[in-house]
């Protein structure tokens, strides 16, 4: 009896690794969804209405990028320059190097190029999301397969 409750979290702690590491993939992917969400509302609000960065970072609801905005609102009334990136998700450093520069550099431009910038951003961003949902798709599916194959492998051995 006890061998099958042992055998059973063993086989329970292994899906869950493979669960975990495809939350973390889903995790990046919507994080980046949220950032092309927010820069698509920042060059709506700029464009039309001129609102000043700091009302938008306010008047935006997420839950992915609250820390980062409150971090970058802290920036904007300090006027200082800090790594934002949250550091739990799976960014390359191109992505960390990215979104860190568009933060630091967004609201110093003159109108017309601050929209330029930020449309060139929200294009970046878009490539970004794109190779995180293949990744989602590819690396989270196959490593919650992996956990699983690897949990029956262990059952069938202990059995």
């Amino acid at each position: 009896m006890v061998k099958y409750i042992a055998i059973s979290i063993i086989f329970v702690s292994i899906c869950y690794i493979g669960y975990y590491i495809k939350k973390i993939y889903n995790n990046k992917y919507n994080f980046l969804l949220e950032l092309i969400r927010f820069d698509e509302y920042l060059l709506f609000e700029i464009k039309n209405y001129k609102t000043p960065l700091v009302k938008i970072i306010n008047s935006f609801d997420s839950k992915y990028l609250s820390k980062l905005l409150e971090q970058f609102n802290e920036c904007l009334i300090n006027n200082k320059e800090i790594d934002i990136v949250p550091k739990n998700l799976f960014l390359t450093n191109n992505e960390k190097t990215t979104i860190n520069y568009f933060f630091n550099k967004v609201g110093k431009y003159d109108y017309d190029s601050e929209i330029v910038f930020i449309e060139k951003n929200i294009g970046i961003l878009k490539d970004f999301k794109n190779k995180a949902k293949d990744e989602l798709i590819k690396k989270g599916d196959l490593y919650f397969k992996l956990s699983i194959m690897l949990a029956l492998a262990i059952i069938i051995i202990a059995i």
